[in-house]
């Protein structure tokens, strides 16, 4: 499969807004290159495939006007690819992973229906949300692509603010289930439903951490062959799910846990670095603040369980 963009005619692909870079420690706790795991990642290639908040999404048509309008539509929103046929979308999908296709069904080559199907049942790309558009008014077609996993079915001519809308939503969707996440790690409280298979998915992975909690060495490829999926695929589903890279999902919920043990033990804040397998309490202290906006004295004073009333309590009972 070709890579990069220099094989791309110049009306395939709009130009990446620059975005700042994250934090290159980050940045170098990620072994692999979520792009291409034979290479070694850039700052760049890192900040265009994750770090710009705004999302991006492949076109793919076989119609010039179609693809211009839609161009046109999405263009002040998000970062945008553009493919002529399906077997040029399938390579676009597979090397850029954006956040969303919007896809003509009846094309020559690989159609529409083909793209999503090919899609849905690879476990590197599942997550990724399809809108497929049609001019055919068949309830049979329409009922094909949503058996094979597609997120939604829009008839030609559609309207713009209709796709606008329904784009917008889903991706506000998959939001929902970052958010979760994120609630799920900061130990608050969880209004967001997900799907069971979500759900169980991110428990197994804080089981699989928590029982590793004390080796600062545990990583992502543990994970994975203890979780029973390639380290591509995780990569690609706990970006997903999370929005984080695989080393920033781990920390978080090594955070979580020191969360846990400040709420619930009378350990120090040193003591519970090492007892979640971290070692710079620099390090550990900006961390902990970026996810719990606190320091860990700030938390331990806030939620900490009144231990000495405990123990005095528990004399009393003694005494009596």
């Amino acid at each position: 499969m070709l890579k990069g963009r220099t094989h791309l005619n110049i009306d395939q692909i709009l130009p990446v807004s620059e975005t700042s870079s994250l934090l290159l420690k980050e940045l170098a706790d990620d072994e692999v290159n979520p792009l291409d795991q034979k290479e070694s990642i850039t700052v760049e290639q890192y900040d265009a495939a994750f770090a710009s908040e705004r999302k991006s999404l492949i076109i793919i048509d076989d119609n010039k006007s179609i693809r211009d309008y839609l161009v046109e539509v999405f263009k002040t929103q998000y970062n945008l690819y553009v493919a002529a046929s399906g077997e040029e979308g399938m390579k676009m999908i597979r090397e850029f992973l954006p956040d969303f296709i919007i896809s003509d069904v009846m094309m020559q080559g690989i159609s529409g229906i083909e793209i999503c199907s090919l899609v849905k049942e690879d476990t590197s790309l599942c997550h990724i949300p399809i809108v497929l558009l049609t001019a055919s008014s068949s309830p049979e077609i329409k009922l094909k692509g949503i058996e094979i996993g597609a997120d939604d079915y829009i008839s030609k001519p559609f309207d713009k603010d209709l796709l606008v809308a329904r784009v917008a939503g889903i991706l506000k969707s998959k939001s929902s289930l970052q958010q979760y996440f994120y609630n799920e790690v900061t130990l608050n409280p969880n209004n967001f439903r997900i799907s069971a298979e979500y759900r169980d998915f991110l428990q197994d992975c804080i089981r699989i951490v928590e029982k590793h909690i004390t080796d600062p060495n545990f990583n992502i490829q543990i994970l994975a062959d203890e979780i029973g999926m390639s380290r591509s695929n995780l990569f690609n589903k706990i970006k997903s799910i999370s929005g984080r890279s695989s080393n920033s999902f781990i920390r978080f919920i090594r955070l979580r846990k020191a969360a846990e043990i400040f709420i619930n033990t009378d350990n120090t804040i040193s003591e519970t670095m090492f007892m979640v397998g971290m070692n710079d309490i620099k390090y550990f202290r900006e961390q902990f603040n970026k996810l719990f906006e606190m320091n860990p004295s700030d938390y331990i004073k806030k939620y900490r369980k009144n231990f000495s009333k405990n123990i005095t309590l528990n004399k009393d009972v003694v005494r009596k």
